[in-house]
């Protein structure tokens, strides 16, 4: 299965936190997470030779980076930020694309993580 966020890029999205706070592997867990909600929520996989993959990457990265940021203080709420950007780019693109698989739905998402949830 191809991995739609890009390490790098989520790094940066969250601000460059420190490898001693946040290690590779929790930034690989928020891909995952992020990459299989993106499948669910289209209702397929994507490779990267699918019109579309560039947005699949941006939103796995725009969720990825939200999930990682609200294990943090966000005073500038960041992670809120990036979770509406995610849900944004995901409505529009379930709402305009014929990539999704038919019968994909908009629905609302719910964030689930993050000091606000606790």
């Amino acid at each position: 299965m191809v991995v739609y966020g890009q390490r790098d890029e989520v790094k940066e999205l969250s601000g460059n936190i420190p490898d001693d706070e946040v290690d590779e592997t929790q930034y690989n867990n928020a891909i995952a997470k992020a990459d299989d909600l993106i499948n669910e929520r289209t209702g397929r996989t994507w490779t990267a030779s699918d019109p579309g993959f560039k947005t699949v990457q941006a939103m796995s990265n725009y969720y990825s980076a939200s999930q990682i940021l609200d294990h943090f203080k966000d005073p500038e709420k960041k992670s809120e930020w990036l979770w509406k950007k995610f849900t944004d780019m995901m409505d529009m693109f379930l709402e305009s694309s014929s990539l999704a698989t038919p019968g994909s739905t908009k629905g609302q998402l719910l964030k689930t993580t993050g000091p606000e949830t606790a």
